[in-house]
């Protein structure tokens, strides 16, 4: 193997695959929080429907906007370097796409209880 066939840019993919998921799991733990303080809050410590899309929508901002960032960062390196890994891009890819997912619906079912 050659030095211009060595694969660049491991370490920086394994590091997003480890570290990207923690913005879905801040994510859910928000979620989790804001839920509970809807349905269960009492009086003041309840929080309106606007608020809680507020904070949905707060919460699913950082595992989409930083995933988004990243995959963006990992393709435009790997079209200058061909040899970059794509282990980045990946990971990227697969929070986006849970994070998408799992707020998307999360938030849908929100609004649709709030026109109910």
């Amino acid at each position: 193997m050659s030095e211009d066939d060595r694969t660049t840019g491991v370490g920086t993919g394994v590091a997003i695959a480890v570290l990207l998921p923690g913005t879905l799991v801040v994510c859910w733990l928000i979620d989790l929080v804001v839920y509970i303080r809807n349905a269960a809050g009492q009086g003041d410590d309840r929080l309106s429907d606007g608020a809680t899309l507020g904070w949905y929508l707060g919460a699913a901002a950082l595992p989409v906007l930083v995933s988004a960032l990243v995959l963006i960062v990992q393709l435009a390196i790997r079209r200058y370097d061909e040899h970059y890994s794509i282990v980045g891009t990946i990971a990227a890819l697969v929070v986006l796409a849970i994070a998408v997912l799992t707020n998307g619906q999360l938030i849908g079912s929100h609004v649709l209880s709030m026109v109910r």
